[in-house]
């Protein structure tokens, strides 16, 4: 128990650098986050621009089959970006974001404490009890 009072203030200290930590990290993830939506979006408004009919008279028939194999790559490839960029930007961010707000919640109260003991030890050295 004497160990975790001892230099207390510079544990403090560190829990606080770990807080700032965390809190450019809960920035971090609120960026991402609005990045993969829009870049989900864009697949999605790209997605929807493969399937605008194109007139093109001069192609022959084998040259319309290998334009619909690649719009068809196209769109499989954009469903499988947007779906997964979509789900990376609801689930995955969120908790991640989760994670760290729980984790800030833990070094608030950490520092709380220590505040607490710091107050507590510096009354009863004062006291002359130590």
């Amino acid at each position: 128990r004497s160990q975790s009072v001892k230099d207390l203030g510079q544990k403090l200290n560190t829990v606080d650098q770990a807080k700032d930590i965390l809190r450019v990290s809960l920035r971090s993830v609120k960026y991402k986050r609005v990045m993969y939506l829009m870049l989900s979006l864009l697949c999605l408004l790209l997605l929807t621009l493969t399937f605008i009919p194109t007139v093109f008279p001069s192609l022959y028939a084998g040259q319309h089959v290998v334009l619909d194999i690649f719009l068809f790559l196209c769109r499989l490839i954009l469903i499988v970006s947007g779906t997964y960029l979509f789900l990376m930007s609801v689930l995955f961010f969120r908790k991640e974001s989760h994670a760290l707000r729980g984790t800030l919640a833990s070094l608030e109260l950490i520092t709380e404490r220590g505040m607490v003991e710091m107050g507590t030890v510096q009354l009863v050295q004062d006291s002359g009890d130590v």
